[in-house]
Order: C-alpha cells, then sequence, then structure tokens
C-alpha cells in the first residue's frame, strides 16, 4: 500500500511540475489582461483617495474637534496605551552624559512596569508563551524540568522530495 502511494505521488509531483510553467504563462496572461490592469488601477487610485479623505478628516478634527467632518466621514476615537509621564524621555549614561531614549525604549521601560503591576495586581492577565516555553524546556536537562513537565519523542514521518526513481 505504501509502495503504491509513493508511487502516485511522485507521479502527482511531476505532473504538478509539468503544469508550473503553463501555470505561470497564465499568471502573466491574466495581468496583463485589460480588465485585470483596469481593475489594478483603480483599486491603487481608491486606496490613494481614501488615505487621502482620511488625512483630511483626521486634519479637520485635530482643528475643529467636529467628529463628523462629511456625512460620509466620521472620526472615531481608540483608546491607544502607550508610554505616560512617569516614563522617562531621557537617562544619565555611567560617563554622567544624558541620552534621550529612543520610543522602542520607552515602550521596554513601560512593559516592564506594566509587568510589574500585573505579577501584583492582575496575575490572571499572564498567559504563558508557549512557543517560547517548548523552546526552554527542550533546551533543558531532563533533571532540571520542572515538576508536572516531560519531554517525549513523537514520531514524524518526512517524504523525499526525491521521488523520480519510483516512477520505473
Amino acid at each position: 500500500m505504501l509502495e503504491e502511494k509513493i508511487k502516485e505521488l511522485a507521479y502527482q509531483r511531476v505532473l504538478r511540475e509539468e503544469i508550473r510553467a503553463s501555470y505561470q504563462l497564465t499568471l502573466e496572461t491574466f495581468n496583463q489582461n485589460p480588465v485585470v490592469v483596469a481593475y489594478e488601477k483603480a483599486k491603487r487610485i481608491v486606496e490613494q483617495l481614501e488615505t487621502e479623505v482620511r488625512e483630511e478628516a483626521l486634519k479637520l478634527f485635530t482643528e475643529t474637534g467636529e467628529k463628523k467632518p462629511h456625512e460620509a466621514v466620521e472620526i472615531k476615537e481608540i483608546s491607544k496605551i502607550s508610554p505616560g509621564e512617569s516614563i522617562p524621555f531621557e537617562v544619565v549614561e555611567k560617563d554622567g552624559t544624558k541620552r534621550a531614549l529612543t520610543l522602542k525604549e520607552r515602550i521596554e521601560l513601560m512593559e516592564k512596569k506594566a509587568l510589574e503591576y500585573v505579577k501584583k495586581e492582575l496575575p490572571q492577565a499572564l498567559v504563558l508563551d508557549r512557543k517560547v516555553f517548548d523552546k526552554v524546556m527542550k533546551a533543558l536537562p531532563e533533571e532540571n524540568l520542572p515538576d508536572g513537565v516531560k519531554i517525549e519523542k513523537v514520531p514524524s514521518a518526512y517524504i523525499s522530495t526525491e521521488l523520480s526513481k519510483f516512477l520505473e
């Protein structure tokens, strides 16, 4: 049964490669079709105009506070968390010189303070990052694994990419 499936797989892979050139040519022809070209042009124009309308509406909102600058446009204010006033804009280096913090550094400081807060006041918000956890656990010696954790080997089948010899 496995031998038959490998032969079929080999055949289908060859067939796929034979069709690939026609497929690429069809795609190229499709992308040159006047309807497709016109659609792509219209799509770019719409995207540009939408950007311009949003920018103009936000400008008017900033100037006037008007949340409905046009019947077709509404300004919605979205809450965004960013570094507050307690996060410094600069630091004093070991040599005594001052250096401005980048936004990334300020966000990292905010996240550090937020984590301290969450550990103390909101522990239910802490979520295990399984990808990082799994990577670290796999690297630990078995005797250092935490209680309740074991590493087991699970078999997985990988198929060779070269199957042409099975077509004969």
